[in-house]
């Protein structure tokens, strides 16, 4: 028809607080899978940075749906699921990092220091990096292993769907508190955390975000966006700090032993390490 694939962002799932939790966790997933396709699609069109991203958030919301609805759901029909899921995040995860690395962590750095050759070096070091990236996730998407696990999925939801269970508010009543409650645990000691603690509590916050957000048509709206707000905030907060220390990670997997440029970058990104922790004490 002449249309563009579009780029699509998650949208709001719309529950029954009359329904059982079968049912919910079939319209939850479903929602997942139609940003996923949508995005898929976008992505082999060419879509960019933003498809890529999206990609990433739709696999992820797809692992969080799994892990929310995991107590409901029969281990044994869904561990091959969730290990197909996981091998995509695998494949996209690394893809997202070279992305903001190169788009975003580089192109602020040179805007900075624009007379440094090690920099322009290492930008174009990146770039073949991020292009290697792409490249495998382009076969992923195209692979038999991906082809068969949207058949499976699509299979099993058409069979398992209008399924009996709980009710579905005390469900999700339950399901958020316990999101809460560890992400609460996570969250202790915030201001002396290691990256890698603090990596652990954007897990637990993006966890309880993807949770809250499946389940707001339950509960109050008001109460529901302050929460989600917060949780966005932190998340964006501790976001911004994770970028930092994956951004010496991929440095040092494509310039091993550069203890100049890895200087350089330490005390970039220990100041902004710093400036954010202060944003997400206050947050917090």
């Amino acid at each position: 028809h002449g249309r563009r694939f579009q780029v699509v962002w998650a949208q709001a799932v719309a529950l029954d607080g009359e329904g059982n939790v079968r049912r919910g966790f079939d319209v939850v997933l479903r929602n997942c899978l139609d940003q996923f396709a949508a995005n898929e699609d976008a992505f082999a069109a060419g879509g960019g940075s933003e498809a890529i991203h999206q990609l990433r958030v739709a696999i992820r919301r797809m692992r969080a749906a799994f892990s929310a609805f995991a107590s409901v759901l029969p281990p044994d029909q869904t561990a091959d699921f969730r290990a197909d899921l996981q091998w995509l995040q695998q494949i996209f995860g690394p893809l997202r990092d070279w992305d903001v690395f190169c788009n975003e962590t580089m192109t602020t750095l040179r805007e900075a220091l624009p007379r440094h050759d090690g920099l322009r070096e290492l930008a174009a070091e990146a770039r073949a990096a991020r292009g290697q990236a792409l490249v495998s996730a382009r076969e992923a998407l195209a692979s038999v292993r991906h082809g068969l696990f949207r058949v499976r999925l699509e299979r099993w939801l058409e069979k398992e769907a209008g399924g009996e269970g709980a009710p579905l508010a005390e469900f999700a009543a339950n399901a958020l508190a316990k999101r809460d409650r560890k992400l609460r645990r996570a969250g202790k000691g915030l201001d002396g955390s290691s990256p890698d603690r603090l990596h652990d509590i954007r897990i637990a916050a993006k966890k309880a975000r993807y949770a809250a957000e499946f389940f707001r048509d339950l509960f109050g709206g008001k109460v529901t966006r302050k929460y989600l707000r917060a949780l966005r905030r932190i998340q964006d907060g501790l976001g911004a700090m994770n970028d930092a220390n994956m951004a010496r990670r991929l440095v040092a997997e494509i310039r091993p032993g550069d203890r100049e440029m890895a200087a350089l970058l330490d005390g970039w990104f220990a100041a902004r390490v710093v400036a954010s922790r202060a944003d997400i004490g206050a947050l917090w």
